[in-house]
């Protein structure tokens, strides 16, 4: 992302400027001493962004996952009162064939 390119870029200028410093300044303690620390938090930080970056798409996802899951959930919930609704109604088709049945058999013994 751009925010990890942003931090790459800075560790590395902090890496370059460290050595540089280290190069021109061989000799003085507190130079060596903060271009040292610079070389080791300059990935630290980089690092710490890619984490921070990958954490913040994974919770993304993470509630993308719950938004389809609770819409998935609602279908199924529509789902079985439709097949609920339909064995209702296969019940009461069944009765008027029963009906039918008894009422062709009626007018059979009729003729």
């Amino acid at each position: 992302t751009r925010k990890e390119k942003i931090a790459n870029g800075v560790a590395a200028t902090e890496v370059a400027l460290s050595i540089f410093a280290i190069i021109m300044n061989p000799f003085s303690t507190p130079v060596i001493a903060m271009s040292l620390l610079g070389l080791a938090i300059a990935p630290v930080l980089a690092l710490s962004q890619q984490e921070l970056t990958d954490r913040i798409s994974l919770q993304r996802i993470a509630t993308r996952i719950y938004d389809e899951m609770d819409f998935l959930q609602k279908e199924n919930k529509k789902l079985k009162e439709q097949i609920d609704e339909m064995r209702r109604i296969t019940g009461q088709l069944e009765e008027l064939e029963g009906s039918y049945a008894k009422v062709t058999e009626l007018q059979i013994e009729n003729v």
